[in-house]
């Protein structure tokens, strides 16, 4: 058995045969604790169960105090550290959503309003950084349903093409309707917004030209 730091009072043991357990360094655990330990069945079932739980939610703390994290995030980083029986990770999820700590609806609402605050982009971008966080998808529509209308998305769209436009006037008007073509799509606005500002801007009627 050989003991490895992991991070504060975090420990991983790890076994000859590949096996990781993680387990805080703390009293009462001393016996786990010691390299070269040979583990018997119930010591090994207590690692699985009591154990884990504990470093569990020790590990899940540290991640939420860095930033939020939807259950998908905290269900996948306990399964990293080899944190595999369901009701451990059942009863640690269960514990941060008591606590409120863990919130996915909260999450999707804190990061469309801050995308719209700081970071604009458009509804498939923000759908796909929400999906890419385990977010359910009825949470992710509602969200985005309640926070883009139309003339939001339209708003927000024009502003960042005006500001890339403002570095492309030396260019001819195709090459700077295919950039800022290419360039809102990345940001995830939708296809007709997309078309009606690049129409705009070959009318040159942009922003009143």
């Amino acid at each position: 058995m050989e003991v490895r730091r992991k991070a504060g009072r975090l420990r991983v043991l790890a076994t000859s045969a590949g096996r990781g357990y993680l387990i805080l360094d703390q009293p009462g655990n001393e016996r786990y604790l010691r390299p070269g330990t040979v583990l018997e069945p119930d010591e090994l079932c207590e690692l699985e169960t009591v154990a884990a739980r504990e470093a569990g939610l020790v590990l899940a703390y540290n991640l939420i105090s860095r930033r939020d994290r939807s259950v998908f995030e905290i269900r996948k980083a306990l399964t990293d550290e080899n944190i595999e029986n369901q009701e451990v990770i059942d009863y640690i999820v269960g514990a941060l959503q008591r606590q409120g700590y863990l919130d996915d609806r909260r999450l999707a609402s804190d990061f469309v309003d801050y995308r719209k605050r700081h970071d604009p982009a458009g509804p498939g971008l923000i759908r796909k950084k929400l999906r890419d966080a385990g977010i359910d998808e009825e949470i992710i529509e509602a969200e985005i349903a309640g926070s883009f209308s139309r003339s939001e998305e339209r708003e927000a769209a024009e502003a960042l093409a005006g500001k890339r436009l403002e570095t492309m006037r030396s260019l001819g008007r195709e090459t700077v309707v295919r950039r800022i073509n290419g360039y809102l799509a990345r940001r995830g606005f939708s296809r007709s917004v997309i078309d009606d500002i690049c129409a705009s801007i070959l009318r040159k009627d942009f922003f009143g030209e």
